[in-house]
C-alpha cells in the first residue's frame, strides 16, 4: 500500500511536466495504462516469436515493447534479406521510450490477398511524429510510429499460416494479433470502472449534498453503466479464454496469456502469478 500511495504522490507531482511534454516524466513510466500495455505485450511476444526473436527481445530484460495493430498505409514486402516494411501506426502508447515495437503489417502473397502479420521492429529504425494527442490520453506519450524501407528479418515476422523458416508450435499471427487488440481493451474497461466509481461520490440534488449513489434519479445511469462494464468486462475475458484455449492446444503455456494481460492491464501493473478460469483474478 504504501507503494501505491508513493507512486500515486509521485504521478500527481508531475502530472502538469506530463501534460506538458506529452509523455510521463522519467519516474512516472509506471502509470497503469502503460505498464499494463509494456507487460501483456512482452508476454504476448514471449508466447509469438520464435526464438531467435525472443532471444535478441529479452537481452534486456528492462527493454520496454510497444505496439499497434492499425496500420495505415503499410506494406510489407518479401525480400532476400527478409522483409521491407514501410508505413504508419498512429497512436502507439510509449513509443518514444520503447526499444521495441510489435506492429501489425499487411504482407501479400502471391495470388493472396494481404496477411496481417504481427512484426518485430527495433524503434531506432522507426521515426516518431508527435501528434496532437487525444483527449484524456496526453500523457502516455502515444504518437505515430513511421517505417521506410525498414528492413526486417524474416525471424521477426509472424505468418498466420505455416513457414518453412518459422519453428513449429506458434500460434497463428491471427491469435496473436486479436490478442494484443483484446489487451489493449483492457485498461479502457479500468478507465470507466474508475469513472463509475468516481461518479458515484459526485453530489448531486438541489442541495448538491446527496451523493449519486443515494440520488434516485441518478441511479439508473449509474445501474446502467455497471451493468454495460459488467458485460463488457465479461465479454472481453470469454474473447481472452478462447485466444488462450487456442494457445493451450498450440503449445499449452503453464498459465493463461491473454486472460492474465487483461488483467494486468485492467488492475494493476502486476500480473497476477496464476490468473486462470478457475482462480479468476478479476
Amino acid at each position: 500500500m504504501e507503494r501505491a500511495r508513493t507512486a500515486a504522490r509521485t504521478l500527481a507531482a508531475n502530472a502538469a511536466r506530463t501534460e506538458h511534454d506529452l509523455r510521463p516524466a522519467a519516474d512516472s513510466l509506471a502509470v497503469a495504462w502503460r505498464a499494463g500495455l509494456f507487460a501483456a505485450l512482452k508476454t504476448v511476444c514471449s508466447s509469438v516469436f520464435p526464438e531467435a526473436a525472443r532471444e535478441v527481445l529479452f537481452a534486456d530484460p528492462d527493454a520496454i515493447i510497444s505496439g499497434s495493430t492499425t496500420p495505415l498505409r503499410a506494406l510489407g514486402e518479401r525480400t532476400d534479406y527478409g522483409f521491407s516494411v514501410s508505413g504508419r501506426w498512429q497512436a502507439v502508447a510509449g513509443c518514444e521510450d520503447s526499444a521495441w515495437a510489435v506492429l501489425a503489417v499487411p504482407v501479400h502473397a502471391e495470388d493472396q490477398p494481404a496477411l496481417y502479420c504481427p512484426a518485430l521492429i527495433s524503434t531506432r529504425d522507426l521515426s516518431v511524429e508527435r501528434d496532437r494527442p487525444v483527449t484524456g490520453m496526453a500523457g502516455t506519450g502515444s504518437h505515430t510510429l513511421v517505417a521506410q524501407d525498414v528492413a526486417v528479418p524474416p525471424a521477426y515476422v509472424v505468418f498466420p499460416t505455416a513457414e518453412a523458416d518459422r519453428a513449429p508450435g506458434f500460434p497463428a499471427a491471427s491469435t496473436a494479433l486479436l490478442g494484443i487488440a483484446v489487451v489493449m481493451l483492457a485498461p479502457l474497461l479500468g478507465a470507466a470502472r474508475g469513472a463509475h466509481h468516481a461518479m458515484e461520490k459526485v453530489s448531486v440534488g438541489v442541495d448538491a449534498l446527496t451523493s449519486a449513489v443515494h440520488h434516485p434519479p441518478s441511479r439508473p445511469w449509474l445501474t446502467t453503466a455497471c451493468r454495460l462494464l459488467d458485460s463488457a468486462t465479461s465479454r472481453v475475458l470469454r474473447v481472452a479464454d478462447a485466444l488462450d484455449d487456442r494457445l493451450h492446444q498450440l503449445h499449452a503455456p503453464a498459465n493463461s496469456v491473454f486472460r492474465s494481460g487483461c488483467c494486468t492491464s485492467h488492475v494493476s501493473s502486476r500480473p497476477p502469478p496464476a490468473c486462470t478460469r478457475a482462480n479468476p483474478c478479476c
